[in-house]
């Protein structure tokens, strides 16, 4: 049966930390894939293994090939026999550290001769349990760093824009933030890290915001949906009553119509996806209160005027 974990960062971060591990163990980095390799070569990486406990402990180490589930980021451990997994090999399985002490430990990746062009990946474990028997236990007591590799040749980029919006097709807001969403579905055979911005284009003036802010990676035969947001004060977002929101307008102000363009780009080949949706901003609270001010104002000055005249009046009339 396979296992799910929860990738979070868009599958950059491999967030397995639960009860057992949480307080024992810090691994870092969270992801490597920067390997371009050739069929026969090799390439050394290194991982940084910190003690996080009390008490001296044993760690193991071991890699697992997996595989997209969702849209959301998740991804599947397999038990493929041929994948990435089975080309990562370390110089020991185990070791032991004091409490606050780290180690680095390196691992080699060897691509076999007939490895398949595009990409593959698998995660790099450290567990307080041996591999041996870990088959009975749930992944959230291993830690991992995703690690994505690249086999040269004729691999296939083909990514697909599925459609691009305001979260929930959302077209009216009184305030900031906005939230965009967009799916890309991957064809190929080569993982891609869309790269790009989101312009704002408004009555007032232009904005941008990074269109993949966490770095969300497609893997091939998969969907993903990506996420970002437009905010100016991301402290004033919550809602409350209103004198709140009326804060929380001022902080995210924003009025008028605007244009998202999303333009991201993929790949070697500087491939781009372009879309844009509309959508109209209008701070009511913001304008009721002033609106309210300039009455108030307008009448004491049409009652300070009148006061000037009755005085002026009176003066005449002595």
């Amino acid at each position: 049966m396979k296992k799910l974990i929860s990738v979070f960062g868009a599958i950059t971060a491999l967030m397995l930390v639960m009860a057992p591990v949480a307080n024992a163990v810090i691994i870092s980095p969270i992801a490597i894939d920067n390997i371009e390799l050739d069929r026969g070569e090799a390439a050394f990486r290194t991982i940084t293994v910190i003690n996080d406990q009390e008490g001296k402990q044993t760690f193991y180490l071991s890699a697992k090939n997996f595989e997209p589930v969702g849209e959301e980021g998740e991804v599947s451990i397999t038990h493929e026999k041929y994948g990435l997994a089975e080309w990562i090999t370390f110089p020991g399985e185990a070791f032991t550290l004091e409490p606050g002490e780290e180690k680095e430990v390196d691992f080699s990746v060897v691509v076999p001769d007939n490895a398949d062009p595009g990409s593959h990946y698998a995660a790099v474990f450290v567990s307080t349990k041996a591999p041996d028997v870990e088959d009975g236990l749930g992944l959230s007591e291993h830690v991992g760093t995703l690690v994505f590799t690249l086999v040269e040749g004729d691999a296939i980029e083909d990514v697909r824009l599925l459609g691009f919006n305001t979260v929930g097709n959302k077209t009216f807001y009184n305030r900031l933030p906005t939230e965009f969403e967009y799916r890309i579905e991957n064809r190929g055979t080569v993982h891609v890290k869309p790269r790009g911005i989101i312009t704002l284009n408004g009555w007032f003036g232009d904005d941008e915001i990074k269109a993949n802010p966490i770095g969300g990676r497609n893997l091939p035969n998969s969907i993903r949906r990506l996420e970002t947001i437009w905010v100016k004060d991301p402290e004033a977002v919550e809602p409350g009553g209103f004198m709140d929101e009326l804060k929380n307008e001022w902080k995210n102000f924003a009025i008028g119509k605007y244009t998202a363009e999303l333009a991201v780009d993929y790949g070697t080949e500087g491939n781009t996806l372009n879309a844009e949706t509309g959508f109209w901003v209008f701070p009511w609270r913001v304008f009721l209160v002033a609106g309210l001010l300039i009455i108030v104002i307008i009448v004491l000055i049409l009652l300070y005027n009148k006061m000037v005249i009755s005085a002026a009046n009176r003066k005449k009339k002595k």
